[in-house]
């Protein structure tokens, strides 16, 4: 089994606190680690099933069994839910007995790592698309993230957008009621769409 390592990427506190120096030093930090980050995934998938990943739907496509298997959780203490549930900036999901989760560490890493490739496939089919920091005020202020859409399209936050998907694997896992799961190919056709100029390739 190859060695993966947990990154533990900042909040949105830790990001909002960031002076204009340090958010460009995080970006440059995310974008000397991001083809690692990839790596070690594509070496993580293939040792748990023998999939090849490529910067291709089908690959994104093929993840989605596997990544049901990723979406492991914690649980909240009943004091922690009580803190949590006055801070709606976080990272946290309802199970149907009202208990508040989160991924775990180990996880949510996971979920980053698969936001982060499914970004890179999309940049490398739209030449129109880059890497850029986001210093929009909002929750994803000082997030690296995919810039260059079409008039009215934010830029896309890969980190938030891998772990929001695992997190809706968890959901569905527990029986909760969620709407249909947008896979990683699905997302990725959508996001083709956004990009200037270029329609859904395959």
């Amino acid at each position: 089994m190859p060695a993966y390592t947990v990154q533990d990427w900042p909040d949105v506190d830790e990001r909002y606190g960031m002076t204009k120096a340090e958010a460009r030093e995080y970006f440059d930090f995310f974008m000397s680690v991001k083809d690692h980050r990839i790596e070690m995934l594509r070496e993580l998938v293939y040792a748990d099933t023998g999939l090849e990943l490529s910067f291709t739907k089908r690959s994104l496509r093929d993840l989605h069994p596997w990544c049901q298997t990723q979406a492991r959780i914690r649980w909240h203490s009943d004091e922690q839910t009580a803190l949590d549930r006055q801070d709606p900036m976080l990272r946290v999901s309802i199970d149907t007995d009202g208990r508040l989760f989160k991924l775990t560490k180990r996880a949510e890493s996971i979920g980053a790592d698969l936001g982060i490739f499914c970004c890179e496939t999309l940049i490398r089919k739209e030449p129109a698309l880059r890497w850029d920091l986001d210093t929009r005020r909002s929750i994803n202020i000082n997030n690296p993230s995919v810039h260059g859409f079409r008039t009215n399209y934010h830029p896309v936050d890969p980190i938030g957008r891998g772990c929001s998907y695992l997190y809706r694997l968890a959901e569905v896992r527990l029986g909760r009621e969620t709407p249909p799961i947008m896979r990683l190919d699905q997302a990725l056709a959508l996001l083709q769409g956004w990009a200037p100029g270029r329609g859904d390739k395959a």
